[in-house]
């Protein structure tokens, strides 16, 4: 007899994608400090699709804006995370704190991830986005 743990895997991250990726700056030489005073606007919600009642999607928006000195730069980052559930997902679940903040907050680290590397392979110094406390976002949107 094995005294072992057994975990199941209730839910998984299937994939995750980027449907919207646009860069822009005012001039083609811009200063280091642009990044350094970054406006950020990010929102996210959590999609069902109705064919299949084991999917979900948490899609996260992200705009980027910083201005200094005749210069300027924009960023737009769409990201998909798709999870699946080994079971189809009861109304209960659906409106759970772990499918509307944890899976959010599992997903949010690819897309600090992502705009760290997009930024620097653009050229520009790394931009690396805050540890964001999701269960306030939930909250506030709820607030709405």
């Amino acid at each position: 007899m094995s005294n072992q743990l057994q975990v199941q895997n209730i839910i998984r991250l299937e994939n995750i994608n980027f449907p919207v990726l646009e860069l822009a700056s005012s001039n083609l030489i811009i200063s280091e400090s642009i990044l350094d005073n970054v406006n950020m606007n990010l929102s996210f919600d959590v999609l069902f699709t109705e064919e299949n009642n084991s999917t979900f999607i948490v899609r996260f928006n992200l705009e980027l804006n910083s201005e200094e000195e005749k210069q300027s730069f924009k960023a737009k980052v769409s990201m998909s995370a798709v999870f699946s559930t080994e079971k189809p997902m009861e109304e209960d679940f659906r409106n759970s704190d772990f499918i509307q903040i944890n899976a959010p907050a599992i997903a949010f680290p690819y897309l600090r991830s992502f705009v760290t590397n997009i930024t620097t392979q653009a050229g520009y110094k790394p931009l690396i986005l805050p540890i964001i406390t999701l269960t306030l976002m939930k909250k506030d949107k709820s607030n709405d």
